[in-house]
């Protein structure tokens, strides 16, 4: 039993270091969403206003787990926005490779869908993020 604690305590550091905040930086540095940030309870969305790098959206949700495939964890939430201005969905996908060894980064795709309640017409904005490394 004893030489099981250790293996016991790795594998908690491991899957507290796995639920920690994830900041996914987007691809494109002119991209309309700059930066995503995830953790346990909550995810936030940033956008670009005059120049600067603003907190946009903030949800009470995180990306749920989808079925385990091939070393690859795969994560999604659609969440909805509403004002005078427009409905908005927000799809978020990304994911996670088994092991932290494994070489491969972590990537998040976004899309965007702005169904505007004016005559403008409906706007579909797709970006792709890679994971931030911790310094």
């Amino acid at each position: 039993m004893k030489k099981n604690i250790p293996i016991l305590i790795i594998a908690l550091l491991f899957a507290c270091t796995l639920q920690a905040q994830k900041t996914f930086i987007n691809r494109d540095p002119k991209g309309y969403f700059p930066k995503i940030m995830i953790n346990n309870v909550n995810t936030k969305l940033f956008h670009r206003m005059n120049g600067s790098v603003k907190l946009w959206l903030y949800w009470n949700e995180v990306p749920k787990a989808m079925p385990y495939e091939d070393g690859r964890q795969h994560y999604k939430m659609t969440v909805y926005n509403a004002d005078a201005i427009a409905n908005r969905t927000f799809e978020f996908v990304y994911t996670m490779y088994a092991g932290s060894f494994s070489g491969k980064p972590t990537s998040c795709k976004l899309t965007a869908t702005f169904v505007y309640k004016d005559k403008r017409p409906t706007k579909k904005i797709t970006e792709y993020f890679d994971l931030q490394k911790n310094p």
